[in-house]
């Protein structure tokens, strides 16, 4: 069996929480107010590692005498609990809300209705815990209390995370007041010195604006609410409360060096690059990070929040049941109204939004995700009443213990059944489900490595009316390690809905990818949204949609578990992404305002703010980086030469694609890969682009006749097309880690290994890493011997099971552990069966390997042991012997590569692929990419090429290490696309339309192929500039031109026209972002650097001594 190594955190009792020098605690907030109510923000609680945190309440306490509270470190949960009389505090309280988990979603207070969580803990002091939650009286002053518990066994610690003080208004006035809040109990008189202290800061910020008004100049511009507004004033509700002193510092992105710095917060960005010298030119020179990120937070805090509109429907109460939470409503003015018959005695409301588009009114759909059958049967009838053809999830089913979404779709079944297109079909199938009227019948279902795409019919049964649907499900938000499989009973006695709950799957048994979804987690397992969000990979899931996107389709309906903060984050990026196609520049701070506009604080998060930028540099950054099937006229464009800085587009685009990859951090990411003890299992280990990160490298197991190895291994994952750590790099084995090898084939289950690399062997310590046949030397030629007679033979023998004569002897691996032989000879790979000569083969041999763990480690049965035939698997290596142009290091023939491919794809199994060379990533980094692009171009017809290449390089970065692979790689995807797609097509063609398969074009094939065939699909898409013909277009900016003076569109455009923003130029390419060595010519440049550094610089000076402060290394920038 076999054996992993496991971790487990155990505790015996708590320990207090004033012992953990990490902790830390943000505030209780205000999230909106009611007339009667108030919905708070439970505070958030970081680094307590003394125990499980498995208790958070929140109490009230009404007609606060302050004479009369106790200290806080004397306050007692279960006194309240109780129902305890011990002070005067306890006889006026009572705990409105309980959970076992952390309240990741507001908490409504005054609601007459108790939240709490039904929880399996059977160490819990008191059951039950008595609840109330009665409506807020006006006139009268509360506190509330945040309290944490940690309970292990019978022994429970407690402590107030914290207070807050308010004052409802006399019944003639909406909504509460915060009159202060503290974590302390002299709160009244804290408040009273605090609020004298405000008047004063008033009057005086109100002289300073007359007199700034009066002379008419502004620190910061024209608009003066920039320079005095900060982000420490704002909260939903727009009342002043204290903020977490950290919170600026999400606010500044990683991208943060290459964006342009406004003089006003109203003015957009734009990125600012330089190809040629890479990341380390940049126009910030001596900002510290403080400034930049206040450029930022003022962006940030110029962001309205709270409820600007009304928003009554929402809080009628027979609408309150189809609202996960109250504190989530939409607008009254753009919500969805749903078309009811005159005798349905449902109302016509669901909680989704209409949002405006770039060029488009009303362009998406913002709605919360279905969580009962309610609610799914009203989001089902809004998507074929509004003719809602593309549905985006951003959710999974459940996300931190907590069910964020229905399963509200049903799964295709294994066989095909009969689509019901007909309404007497009253008896859905297996893969159908009825909702209302509606039959959603489910029709494919493809996976892929972080999303899956659905397609569902929906007929509507009075009409027999059909409508095609596609949903996109991002799942990569949260980490997928920690699922695992439920069941309905655990989400019924988790979340006790009410009597309409659906019996239809709440949550799948089985889940996209083979990822689990587990509904409970422990207090010490890592959070969903804390793991690390892959850019590339919503980038990725953004162009699958969009590209299947179409003028005549309805708006896209757009969801999380709330349908704010991921829901704004897809549709800011791809409005954004629209703008700057037409003006290359991104009005980040406007639309934002604009989408809480459209439905209340979509965007109130520091870090999804800071996020949305980074995605904007990753894709500005690629440009027009979507290649379609005709890939030889962006190679011919891409050629030519740019006139700005005096090389071509192609060697530009990778002059950036490789300098704006970062290096790994030597402290954390090559911990592991740097410590002393692995360095022999390095061969370049001075390498930093050589070496593998912790988060993608390969984890061994321990072995027990050697105490000091880790696990490690000089490999990496790499992502396929369909699924995730689907390719392995690595070096080629030394005699140091032949062992480390096999144990790694044996482990992550691989059947295919390409050796790129195989006349190596001999150079930097590399060695024949598998058991030699009887009479083969070691030291003879490798390929000596191998001929098509052979390759006959062997193919004959080895379909017996026992050819013994044509299997080698076992070799011992791993300590014994693992055995290999070699069954049958070294034969060359003939794809064609009709050619038999030898140089058809293409420099490609194949050999057949037999591995098996030893039988005394096996399980003590013995029939299973006998001969470790239960064991044993079949293990492929392809060599790739053709000739390489050493210089540029890229094979002299793609044709060998392709036929390299098509095998790989023909035999390489279930398991990973893993490719080696001598420093796994010039020659088997190469390969990899190829593999990937040609995979994605096969089943898509199209791919992102740049950041294919990026998610790559940024998992080792020496990969495309010159500009000649990255050419190559372009050629070869032609290629590939010639002798995959195009030939077999033509030759189709010509047999059906009675033509020369050498007299078709591409271009004329593509109107030939059947209408499902995704070719061609940019036709119809909207995306305007993302595709344009590129031999046709570039949008040059004369010098001196400002981009931020230009006027830009309106984020509300009502026209749809989608003509491109580039001008006809032949000569250049568009790209979507500034040079750099142009900003130093702009004027306004120029006058921004001069107002902050008080340097005077001379536009026609020196241009190498004008970058020589602007280089500055960033990371060195002080507070």
């Amino acid at each position: 069996t076999d054996i992993k190594s496991a971790s487990l955190d155990v505790w015996t009792l708590s320990v207090p929480f004033a012992s953990s020098v990490r902790l830390k605690i943000g505030d209780l907030g205000i999230a909106s107010e009611g007339n009667d109510s108030v919905t708070v923000n439970f505070p958030d609680i970081k680094g307590y590692d003394g125990g499980p945190l498995n208790g958070f309440y929140l109490a009230v306490v009404e007609n606060v005498d302050f004479n009369t509270i106790p200290a806080l470190d004397s306050y007692d949960i279960r006194r309240l609990a109780t129902h305890g009389q011990n002070s005067a505090l306890i006889s006026n309280g009572r705990i409105v809300y309980q959970s076992f988990t952390w309240p990741s979603e507001p908490i409504l207070i005054g609601s007459g209705i108790v939240e709490s969580e039904a929880s399996n803990i059977q160490t819990r002091l008191f059951d039950p815990v008595s609840l109330e939650n009665p409506y807020l009286k006006p006139n009268t002053t509360y506190i509330f209390y945040a309290v944490i518990q940690s309970i292990v066994d019978q022994w429970v610690e407690e402590m107030v995370a914290d207070t807050m003080v308010l004052r409802t208004w006399n019944p003639t006035k909406k909504g509460v007041m915060i009159v202060e809040q503290n974590r302390g109990p002299n709160a009244v008189l804290i408040g009273g010195i605090l609020g004298a202290l405000l008047i004063v800061i008033a009057f005086g910020l109100l002289g300073w604006l007359f007199y700034c008004c009066c002379v008419g100049r502004f620190p910061y511009g024209k608009c003066g609410s920039y320079a005095v507004k900060t982000l420490s004033c704002q909260n939903y509700s727009g009342s002043v409360h204290k903020k977490n002193t950290d919170e600026c510092a999400y606010l500044l992105p990683d991208s943060y060096a290459w964006w342009s710095v406004p003089l006003d917060f109203r003015e957009p960005r734009y990125l600012i690059i330089d190809p040629e010298k890479g990341p380390s030119s940049t126009l910030v020179g001596t900002w510290s990070k403080k400034d930049l990120a206040d450029t930022f937070a003022r962006e940030f805090a110029s962001i309205p929040l709270g409820f600007k509109y009304l928003h009554n429907r929402g809080e009628l109460k027979e609408n309150r049941s189809k609202n996960r939470n109250q504190a989530v409503l939409p607008y009254d003015h753009n919500r969805v109204v749903l078309k009811r018959p005159m005798d349905s005695v449902e109302t016509d409301y669901i909680n989704a939004s209409f949002v405006d588009g770039y060029l488009r009114r009303r362009a998406y759909i913002t709605a919360q995700s279905p969580f009962d059958t309610p609610t799914a049967c009203d989001f089902w009838l809004m998507v074929f009443q509004r003719n809602v053809s593309q549905i985006v999830m951003l959710t999974n089913l459940v996300e931190d213990g907590s069910l964020k979404c229905c399963q509200y779709w049903p799964d295709p079944s294994p066989r095909t059944g009969t689509k019901h297109n007909s309404p007497s079909d009253t008896q859905p199938s297996s893969s159908a489900h009825q909702f209302g009227d509606l039959i959603v019948q489910a029709s494919d279902r493809v996976g892929y490595a972080h999303f899956t795409v659905r397609q569902f019919d929906v007929t509507e049964l009075s009409t027999g009316n059909v409508h095609h649907v596609v949903q996109y499900h991002f799942h990569s938000w949260a980490s997928p390690e920690d699922q695992v499989v439920i069941t309905k009973t655990q989400v019924m006695d988790a979340h006790p809905l009410d009597s309409n709950t659906s019996c239809f799957a709440v949550c799948a048994d089985e889940v996209e990818n083979g990822l689990k979804e587990k509904l409970f987690t422990s207090g010490h397992s890592p959070s969903a949204s804390s793991a690390p969000f892959d850019r590339l990979a919503f980038i990725e899931f953004y162009y699958r949609v969009k590209t299947a996107s179409r003028p005549e389709d309805g708006p896209v309906v757009v969801h999380c578990g709330t349908g704010l903060s991921r829901t704004g984050l897809y549709i800011a990026f791809d409005t954004l992404l629209q703008q700057a196609t037409h003006e290359r520049v991104v009005s980040v701070a406007r639309l934002c305002g604009s989408l809480n506009k459209a439905r209340a604080n979509m965007f109130s998060s520091t870090q999804t703010y800071a996020l949305l930028y980074d995605l904007l540099f990753e894709a500005l950054l690629a440009g027009h980086s979507i290649v379609d099937l005709d890939v030889l006229s962006t190679y011919r464009v891409l050629n030519q030469k740019n006139t700005k800085l005096g090389r071509s587009f192609q060697w530009e685009q990778w002059s950036v694609l490789h300098h704006y990859t970062p290096l790994p951090d030597p402290d954390t990411d090559l911990r592991v890969a740097l410590s002393a003890g692995n360095a022999k299992r390095n061969r370049y280990g001075k390498e930093l682009d050589l070496l593998p990160t912790e988060r993608w490298r390969p984890h061994l197991s321990n072995r027990p006749a050697e105490p000091d190895y880790g696990g490690y291994i000089n490999a990496l994952f790499l992502d396929g097309a369909a699924l995730r750590d689907d390719l392995i790099l690595t070096q080629t084995p030394m005699s140091t880690t032949v062992d480390d090898f096999w144990q790694l084939v044996d482990e992550e289950k691989v059947t295919c290994i390409v050796d790129m690399e195989p006349f190596g062997y001999g150079i930097k310590s590399a060695i024949r890493y598998w058991p030699l046949r009887t009479g083969e030397l070691n030291h003879e030629p490798l390929f000596e011997g191998s001929s098509d007679e052979e390759r006959d033979r062997v193919d004959t023998l080895s379909d017996a099971e026992d050819a013994a004569a044509a299997r080698g002897p076992w070799w011992p691996f791993v300590g014994g552990y693992l055995q290999i032989c070699q069954v049958g000879p070294l034969v060359p790979v003939l794809l064609d069966p009709v050619a038999r000569k030898r140089s058809s083969s293409h420099g490609i041999y194949r050999r057949r390997l037999l591995l098996r763990r030893t039988p005394q480690t096996n399980s003590s049965n013995s029939q299973s042991n006998s001969e470790g035939k239960s064991k044993r698997r079949e293990v492929l290596i392809f060599h790739f012997a053709g000739d390489w142009n050493t210089a540029a290091q890229v094979p002299e023939s793609r044709v060998s590569i392709v036929r390299l491919l098509e095998g790989i794809r023909l035999e390489r199994g279930t398991g990973p692929l893993l490719i080696h060379c001598l420093d796994g990533a010039t020659r088997s980094g190469l390969l990899a990419v190829c593999h990937v692009l040609a995979e994605r171009m096969t089943r898509d017809h199209y791919v992102d090429l740049f950041h294919v290449v990026k998610a790559v390089k940024i998992r080792r970065r020496a990969v495309i290490n010159s500009p000649e692979q990255l050419r190559f790689v372009y050629r070869l995807l032609a290629q590939w696309i010639k002798q995959t797609l195009s030939e077999p097509l033509a030759e189709w063609t010509a047999r059906h339309m009675g033509d020369s398969s050498a007299e078709w074009q591409w271009p004329q094939l593509v109107g030939h192929l059947p209408p499902h065939t995704r070719v061609g699909v940019f036709s119809k898409s909207q995306l305007p500039a993302l595709v344009t013909d590129l031999s046709s277009a570039a949008a040059t900016r004369t010098d001196g031109e400002v981009p931020g003076d230009r006027q830009s569109h309106g984020m509300l455009n009502a026209s749809n026209s989608t003509e491109p923003s580039c001008s006809t130029n032949t000569t250049s390419a568009c790209t979507l972002y500034y040079y750099f060595q142009d900003e130093l010519l702009n004027q306004r440049s120029t006058y921004s650097l001069n107002s902050k550094l008080n340097t005077r610089v001379d536009a026609a000076g020196d241009l190498n001594q004008m970058g020589s402060w602007s280089t500055v290394a960033l990371n060195r920038a002080q507070y």
